[in-house]
């Protein structure tokens, strides 16, 4: 590709667990990065709200967790981190797996309007993981080591 089709890559895609390069094509391209994110990816391929999120407020991940590939400064929220690394998710996936546990928990007693996109085998796995009958998956599974 030419440079500046390389650029935008470098800027807009996400790499996945195995390395690959993801582009949004959906929504999912206007989620901004915050330390307090409103959503976190899974292990499951898709992401949980992890708090309530009101009309007209943003979508935000922790960018953290998306197998960047060089560090960068984010806007200053107030929280301790203030660069995102390429290997915060090795860092900080203990935190993302316990809010992550409690979204789960919380699975069956709110309402989920996109169920109908997700598989019949990954609603059924995570009502297990709510109901304590499945161990939840690690967010550390998503994590890409380019040096393997």
């Amino acid at each position: 590709m030419g440079e500046a089709y390389q650029r935008i890559l470098d800027t807009y895609c996400y790499r996945n667990r195995d390395g690959n390069l993801v582009l949004c094509w959906d929504l999912g391209r206007f989620v901004n990065h915050s330390f307090n994110s409103s959503c976190i990816s899974s292990a499951y391929d898709f992401e949980f709200a992890v708090r309530d999120i009101y009309p007209g407020e943003e979508l935000t991940d922790d960018y953290g967790y998306l197998n960047i590939s060089e560090p960068f400064r984010a806007v200053d929220e107030g929280t301790d981190r203030k660069i995102v690394y390429p290997d915060d998710l090795l860092k900080y996936h203990p935190i993302w797996d316990q809010k992550l546990l409690a979204a789960f928990k919380a699975f069956p007693s709110v309402s989920q309007p996109l169920a109908e996109v997700l598989p019949t085998k990954t609603m059924d796995l995570c009502s297990q993981i709510a109901a304590g009958q499945t161990e939840m998956a690690s967010i550390l599974s998503c994590y890409y080591d380019p040096n393997r």
